[in-house]
């Protein structure tokens, strides 16, 4: 295992698994009792047992008693498990706790042939910081702002700098290439039927709802899907190598058994989820980096970059930074050189260039920014940029009605060109209703950023409080007189309660839900396939670092039936379900769309509501 990560270039870190147990827990007179000893005895003969296996080895850099412990320092079982560990491998940094010593964790630690006892009582952090993020669901813009403002950033010294849990990105294993290769070393796994099962349920998702173009193969969505962990782990280490304090970054490993999380950037049979090019060229020893402070963009927008050379070659290094910017058309321009003195050795940042503004970007699709650097071999460095335009007008003349929608979307909606809403009114006739089923109770209650989901969240020790979308019944017989509906329902009890509605007039069929994110570090994401509601947004691949849905909001809704159709998927991690993330329905004279999917990033998200505003109203009345 650990041969195959020199190849790999990784580095290791060994835990026992329970290493708190050997610190004991001892009674008011200090007494142990006989099972207690044998406890403690039996974890520490463990941990010792690790650390000669694995001594000295060129991949391992320390070993470390448990992840995020918590311990009493003047508890004497602390240091006589971190001395065995020492003096079983003096070479090697052995510390307490991997986590959390930011929030007050407590910290102790042995450094290579050195018999000097840290501990965070005595010596700030006890000599390693360390902090734990918790695991995330992707790259946001958010986590850069500025070259001083941006996520794993600590300016302090002189004690050891680590990142270890850093928002990491849980996304599906290559389920494909799992069967394949459980089978052709004989067929004997425990989970082999779990990887078959969602392969093939996912394989059947993709044929019956018309995604085989997008996706050919069930393997080639399983890629896609790994592509937004390692395009959001190519910017966590770019952000983690503009700063000189940081010593440490733990790249999450592999935990992705069919009984744990799927955070690891490789599964548990050590393969890829994506190109692990994208990952090893952040990583480059000399390596040019524009950062961006958005990824996507309304057409007419600027570009705003910051330059930076990063230098771990511990040799100094000069040369001319050249910056070029490629539109979708493939139409190139130079932004201009920016020389780079010889850095200290010891320097391994530097910002060379701040708030680089590009030309407008007014042409819609994908761009790609480029920097070169002249002093060392292939130093280059590209990122690509989307921007999204908008049509002069949006269903110009139509008379659009909404009904129960957020104040949020009503601004939304509202800062579309020449778009004309009305408060839904019974009786009148209408190109469009757009509804969410909210109440006029519960539309009150909320605040303008109420699709984040924060405002709902339940305080400790209560139930999340579930409020079922409604949609009036004037707003139904509105609907079923042939009024096409957009249902943008981006939360559970809104678009199980618009779907049981919708469900009862006969427009689809609606079996349940696939199931929200179990949990930070278990993943789960949506796919878009190319449908005129997506038209200028990237389609035909998975929702990643353009579109920044947010995960712990998401989830796929279950339906069939006549006239159905699916054009945005949904599933999450160790499940065998497929869902609807985005769906259009036409059946019995009526027509809907129904927008599960919780908003993307503003640009795009502007121009969904302006494509199936447009797409819907267009199309006119069915009756």
């Amino acid at each position: 295992m650990l041969d195959q990560q020199d190849e790999m270039g990784l580095l290791r870190v060994m835990e026992p698994g329970g290493g708190r147990f050997a610190i004991a827990g001892y009674g008011k007179n200090g007494e142990l009792s006989d099972a207690d000893r044998f406890a403690r005895d039996y974890q520490v003969e463990k941990c010792v047992a690790m650390v000669r296996a694995f001594r000295s080895h060129p991949s391992l850099v320390q070993y470390t008693l448990q992840n995020e412990l918590g311990a009493d320092l003047a508890n004497p079982d602390v240091q006589a498990v971190l001395l065995a560990m020492h003096r079983a491998d003096p070479s090697r940094t052995v510390i307490l706790n991997d986590g959390f010593v930011q929030r007050g964790a407590s910290q102790a630690m042995y450094v290579p042939y050195s018999d000097r006892y840290y501990r965070s009582d005595e010596v700030e952090w006890g000599g390693w910081w360390d902090n734990h993020q918790g695991a995330g669901d992707q790259w946001y813009d958010a986590f850069y702002k500025s070259p001083d403002d941006y996520i794993h950033r600590q300016t302090g010294k002189p004690f050891i700098v680590e990142f270890g849990e850093m928002e990491g990105c849980a996304v599906a294993d290559d389920h494909a290439a799992m069967v394949e290769t459980i089978r052709k070393g004989g067929g004997r796994s425990y989970d082999l039927a779990d990887h078959a099962v969602i392969l093939a349920n996912t394989e059947a998702f993709l044929e019956r709802w018309g995604f085989r173009k997008a996706f050919p193969t069930a393997q080639e969505l399983f890629l896609s899907i790994g592509a937004k962990s390692y395009d959001a782990w190519a910017n966590y280490m770019e952000n983690i190598r503009i700063g000189d304090e940081v010593d440490v970054a733990a790249i999450s490993g592999w935990e992705t058994t069919a009984i744990e999380n799927h955070s690891g950037i490789v599964d548990n049979l050590r393969g890829f989820k994506a190109d692990p090019a994208l990952v090893r060229a952040s990583l480059l020893p000399v390596r040019p980096v524009a950062k961006q402070r958005k990824l996507a963009y309304a057409a007419g927008e600027s570009a705003v970059l910051d330059l930076f050379l990063f230098n771990d070659t511990g040799k100094a290094v000069s040369g001319e930074l050249a910056l070029s910017l490629r539109d979708p058309q493939g139409a190139v321009m130079e932004l201009g050189r920016y020389p780079v003195g010889a850095t200290a050795p010891d320097r391994f940042s530097q910002l060379v260039a701040r708030e680089v503004t590009t030309p407008a970007l007014a042409r819609e699709g994908e761009w790609q920014v480029h920097l070169s650097f002249s002093g060392a071999p292939g130093a280059s460095f590209t990122r690509n940029l989307w921007v999204a335009g908008l049509p002069a007008q949006v269903a110009s003349g139509r008379r659009i009605a909404v009904s129960g929608i957020a104040r949020s979307l009503r601004a939304q909606l509202e800062a579309l060109p020449g778009l004309r809403l009305e408060e839904f009114r019974p009786g009148q006739r209408y190109d469009l209703v757009i509804a969410s089923g909210l109440k006029a109770d519960e539309i009150a209650r909320r605040q303008i950023g109420e699709q984040t989901g924060l405002e709902a969240q339940p305080k400790k020790g209560e139930k999340p409080n579930l409020v079922l979308g409604e949609l009036s019944s004037q707003v139904l017989a509105a609907v079923r007189s042939g009024t096409p509906l957009l249902a943008l329902v981006p939360e559970d009890g809104l678009s199980e309660g618009v779907a049981r509605q919708l469900a009862d007039l006969g427009l689809l069929e609606f079996k349940g839900t696939v199931g929200d994110i179990r949990a930070p570090w278990m993943g789960n994401w949506n796919y878009l396939r190319a449908h005129p509601l997506f038209a200028g947004i990237p389609a035909d691949r998975a929702a990643g670092i353009f579109h920044q849905v947010d995960g712990r909001l998401s989830n796929g809704l279950l339906v069939d039936g006549p006239g159905v159709e699916i054009v945005a998927g949904y599933s999450r991690d160790h499940d065998r379900h497929n869902g609807a993330a985005t769906l259009v329905a036409a059946n019995k004279g009526m027509r809907a769309v129904v927008h599960r999917m919780p908003d993307m990033v503003a640009p795009l998200q502007r121009r969904f509501l302006a494509n199936a505003i447009a797409w819907l109203a267009e199309q006119g009345r069915t009756s």
